[in-house]
């Protein structure tokens, strides 16, 4: 099971890297003038792509980790705020895409609104004979 979720995982960084550099969101695209809650959609959407991120990459890696959870939930929010952070800058140097602070933080926000999923998708698992239990 856990290698089917790093999989997962991965899928899912190359999907979040994809919308980072695929032209799917022009500056006259309907996206940039909805809200929700005084707050533009594509803000929300940004933040909502990266919640998982915490969930699956602690059920993904549990079991390979050296160390403690702590270590493991540090380390795993460090990289996705870095991941974050990176889908974002990568967009300045394309002609098609623009980038913007506010969307970096959204990111960010994503990856940390996700940091509780980490204990619930992962963080608390063992192994116990090839599978992942939680304590």
């Amino acid at each position: 099971m856990p290698t089917k979720i790093r999989n997962l995982f991965y899928i899912y960084l190359a999907f979040l890297l994809l919308i980072a550099i695929l032209p799917i969101n022009g500056i006259s695209s309907p996206i940039n003038d909805t809200y929700i809650i005084q707050l533009r959609l594509d803000y929300f959407l940004h933040g909502m792509v990266f919640i998982p991120w915490m969930g699956l990459s602690g059920w993904a890696f549990m079991e390979k980790a050296s160390g403690t959870r702590t270590i493991l939930f540090l380390s795993t929010l460090f990289i996705g705020i870095l991941y974050a952070c990176c889908c974002e800058l990568i967009q300045m140097p394309l002609t098609y895409r623009t980038f913007n602070i506010n969307d970096l933080l959204a990111n960010v926000s994503g990856v940390a609104l996700g940091a509780p999923g980490f204990w619930l998708g992962g963080g608390r698992g063992t192994r116990d004979e090839g599978r992942l239990r939680l304590k």
